[in-house]
């Protein structure tokens, strides 16, 4: 019977998560579908061609775990070849496996480079040229540094 098989494979070491692919147990085990707090940022075909959704505290935790990745550039290259393979789309229970082995071999191949966290606008300057010493800034008539506004 069916509730037969669902005990059984409850007992199995490789299938101990439910069809979302949480553990039991876990910090959130609430499925995709149900309300939540964090959004959908994308959506993978399925084997069944229902999407799957990852949310945004799924693609924090990626790019936590995988920091030499572009996880969004990769998630969006996952979506592409499940639409572009459709016989070999990835079961519901199976996507976390998936995209987490696929991100695993992307941070593989990156290194062990980390791409930049945060980017800014603005020139860095190195620290020593904000500090004024002898061979540079004017100098008062005691030998010392004049300190100006460093500023930018």
């Amino acid at each position: 019977s069916d509730s037969d098989s669902d005990s059984d494979s409850d007992s199995d070491s490789d299938s101990d998560s439910d069809s979302y692919g949480v553990k039991p147990g876990a910090e959130d085990p609430a499925p995709a579908s149900s309300a939540s707090p964090s959004p959908v940022i994308i959506q993978v075909l399925t084997n069944t061609k229902q999407p799957y959704s990852i949310t945004q505290a799924d693609t924090d935790l990626f790019q936590e775990s995988y920091p030499g990745v572009d996880v969004m550039a990769e998630l969006k290259k996952m979506k592409a070849w499940s639409f572009a393979n459709p016989k070999n789309r990835k079961t519901p229970k199976g996507m976390m496996r998936f995209i987490n082995s696929w991100l695993a071999k992307q941070q593989d191949q990156s290194g062990g480079q980390t791409l930049p966290r945060y980017q800014t606008d603005k020139p860095r300057i190195p620290e020593s040229a904000l500090r004024p010493n002898s061979s540079r800034g004017p100098i008062d008539p005691d030998g010392k540094p004049i300190v100006t506004d460093f500023t930018l």
